[in-house]
């Protein structure tokens, strides 16, 4: 089974976003959280800071009003983006309003833990 129906550039490379938020987006994609060694939830010390737990953390199933039986609901937004520029309306709409949604989760990860 493969991953994406055709082989293609992924949209995160090409689409219009600053160099921070397309290096976040490619960092989470790659499983990589911030910093290089071990770390722990800033909020909770002595919680252990992986993706499954920033998930919970950073309440990403809310914030982007997805169900909590999608795992890792980021990256399947990510491999979500679309690859084009869209004609309907209400395609349009939902990034409009997913797009910051992902930006500011990702920015937030960025910074509460590499302080």
């Amino acid at each position: 089974m493969h991953c994406c129906p055709a082989i293609s550039l992924d949209p995160v490379l090409w689409l219009s976003m600053t160099k921070f938020e397309r290096g976040r987006c490619i960092r989470w994609c790659l499983g990589w959280l911030p910093g290089s060694r071990y770390k722990t939830c800033p909020q909770y010390h002595g919680q252990p800071f992986t993706k499954a737990y920033t998930i919970h953390c950073l309440e990403m199933h809310r914030r982007i009003m997805w169900p909590q039986t999608i795992s890792d609901p980021l990256s399947l937004l990510l491999n979500m983006v679309p690859t084009r520029k869209h004609r309907f309306l209400n395609v349009t709409l939902l990034w409009s309003i997913r797009w910051p949604a992902i930006c500011r989760i990702l920015y937030e990860l960025d910074y509460s833990i590499s302080r």
